[in-house]
């Protein structure tokens, strides 16, 4: 009896697994939106119209993608010491405001309201170009919490390791690119 329920698992188990693969490889027809505005044809002969994840699919198979949100591309240097400049590459970058964060937030903003992780704000004059300064210190100087009860952190050097960057603009937040601090 045992063994029954065993191979009835097995099988449950088996089903659902080709049921992913199946879905997963018939689901790479399906255009993925991209943090870019861009036009493309989607597949031969399509017939189906509609808008999903800011990808609209139009009777004739043209994909046009809506997202506007900045997207990182590439930051040269990847890596670098503290005070060192590097340059994001992307999409959707605005040309008046660009926040720059700079790894985690310890959920704490400056006096001014600036996040404690935010290392720039400044505009990108071709919309894919942004310029940032490898901070020396993460969240130092007076930083307050959400009570706006503020306090003063120290201004320790920061340690070598992986740090997120990401850019916030009027048209939302990038993803996540990785930047190296070394020493």
């Amino acid at each position: 009896m045992k063994n029954n329920y065993a191979w009835a698992i097995i099988v449950l188990v088996l089903v659902v697994a080709a049921g992913a693969i199946w879905f997963m490889m018939n689901k790479a027809n399906v255009p993925l939106p991209d943090a870019a505005t861009t036009v493309g044809t989607g597949t031969t002969g399509a017939t189906h119209t509609g808008t999903a994840g800011g990808v609209k699919t139009t009777s004739s198979g043209t994909v046009v993608t809506t997202d506007t949100r900045p997207k990182i591309t590439s930051i040269n240097p990847a890596q670098g010491k503290p005070g060192a400049v590097a340059q994001i590459k992307g999409v959707n970058f605005d040309s008046s405001t660009n926040v720059i964060t700079f790894g985690p937030s310890k959920g704490l903003h400056r006096a001014d309201g600036t996040a404690d992780n935010q290392v720039g704000s400044l505009a990108s004059s071709d919309g894919t170009t942004l310029s940032f300064t490898v901070p020396t210190t993460l969240q130092s100087g007076m930083l307050c919490d959400q009570s706006n009860v503020c306090k003063t952190y120290g201004t320790g050097s920061i340690a070598t390791g992986v740090y997120d960057v990401t850019v916030i603009n009027k048209n939302g937040l990038s993803n996540t690119f990785p930047f190296s601090v070394i020493q």
